[in-house]
């Protein structure tokens, strides 16, 4: 799995204020927004970016995009 570090810059923030039209749908803020633009941006169809969420309005605003996501395991708890 490749990780990287990202700038957010003009091209990100505007397509974040356009992921925003889910965001009264799917109850999610600005940073989440900026999340999804930026996988939006940097995926390429060679590279794709998955982002890696349990966040449940996230995930559905990213899935009414087409969107790749990851919803990792949740830990189990021994006591």
């Amino acid at each position: 799995m490749k990780q990287y570090l990202l700038d957010i810059d003009d091209r990100i923030i505007n397509r974040a204020e356009g992921f925003l039209m889910h965001a009264q749908r799917y109850k999610f803020g600005s940073q989440d927004a900026i999340i999804a633009a930026t996988a939006i941006i940097h995926s390429t169809q060679e590279d794709p970016m998955i982002v890696v969420t349990s966040d449940k309005a996230l995930r559905a605003a990213m899935q009414a995009e087409g969107m790749n996501f990851f919803v990792p395991k949740q830990a189990m708890r021994t006591e």
